[in-house]
């Protein structure tokens, strides 16, 4: 549901900027089914806008664990692919219950985004996950806009590709023992 509100949202021209957790509402539908929506585009940015009415040259707009890189660099030069790689970073956490990047503190956070690669699915995830699911994220968490997905088409129709769960859920990284400590 949130690729192809994204597809919908890019095909009119609008780059969300600040999708997150926080901004996708999951609507639970009879029959035991759900949809998920996107909402608050406040801060979107709208194709052939002045972006220098809603922000400064250079000005960061977003949540930062969810924001791409180019958008750390300034918010006037992102495209739809930014989007991707804010759905990515919300896949990721939540199939590992973390982000793929150990940083501690907003600017450990910012300098880490620039720096180095998101770490792989594999061996992070808490479920079951199809095989191909890890590079499909790694591509979509590239730090260069043009070695993700070129579109939310593109990577929906990447996603439908992927077949089932056969990677199984990592080991828990601090196992304790029922009834008591670690």
């Amino acid at each position: 549901n949130v690729l192809r509100a994204l597809i919908a949202a890019h095909q009119a021209g609008v780059v969300h900027r600040a999708l997150k957790p926080g901004n996708i509402s999951i609507e639970h539908l009879d029959g035991g089914l759900a949809r998920a929506r996107i909402l608050d585009f406040g801060v979107c940015k709208l194709d052939e806008q002045d972006t220098k009415k809603l922000t400064i040259p250079g000005e960061s707009v977003g949540t930062i664990a969810y924001m791409a890189p180019e958008q750390i660099r300034g918010a006037s030069k992102v495209d739809d692919r930014a989007d991707l790689y804010s759905f990515a970073m919300i896949v990721y956490e939540a199939l590992c219950g973390r982000l793929p990047y150990d940083a501690q503190g907003q600017m450990a956070l910012l300098a880490t985004k620039l720096e180095r690669p998101a770490k792989p699915l594999k061996g992070n995830n808490m479920v079951p996950v199809p095989p191909a699911l890890d590079a499909l994220l790694t591509r979509a968490l590239s730090r260069k806009p043009g070695d993700r997905p070129a579109n939310a088409r593109e990577m929906l129709k990447a996603w439908q590709a992927l077949g089932s769960p056969t990677v199984p859920a990592a080991p828990p990284s601090n196992p304790t023992i029922p009834g008591g400590g670690p």
